[in-house]
């Protein structure tokens, strides 16, 4: 079993990339090229996983609360769907259509047509 690698000394470093925006095969050839630490992908995951950095975004999350709120506005705009996920993407936050239909949901923002008005619209 090879030797455990700690990243502690390197973490300053490691969360600058983080905070950057760099995905993790990136941060981790960084390591491997300008540290010159060879570490794995599984011990990356695990230290930035102790120290509480998270790359998914989670519900509750400061991301995910900004682009609820911006779905929110988009929905009281009376965009629809493509439209809303066209905008939010063209913002840099971009969705898959289930993703969009589960916050909305969330929210509560559900549209009804009456049958009349559906009649009239199509």
């Amino acid at each position: 079993m090879p030797p455990k690698i700690d990243l502690e000394p390197y973490k300053n470093e490691i969360l600058s990339w983080v905070s950057e925006k760099h995905t993790i095969p990136e941060i981790l050839s960084k390591i491997r090229g300008i540290l010159q630490v060879e570490c794995s992908l599984k011990t990356l995951k695990r230290a930035l996983s102790d120290w509480g950095i998270s790359r998914n975004r989670k519900n509750g999350s400061p991301e995910i609360e900004r682009i609820k709120l911006r779905i929110s506005e988009l929905f009281a705009g009376n965009y629809n769907n493509d439209m809303i996920l066209q905008v939010l993407s063209v913002e840099g936050m971009p969705l898959h259509r289930r993703q969009l239909a589960r916050y909305r949901l969330d929210l509560g923002l559900i549209r009804r047509i009456i049958i009349e008005e559906r009649e009239q619209k199509y």
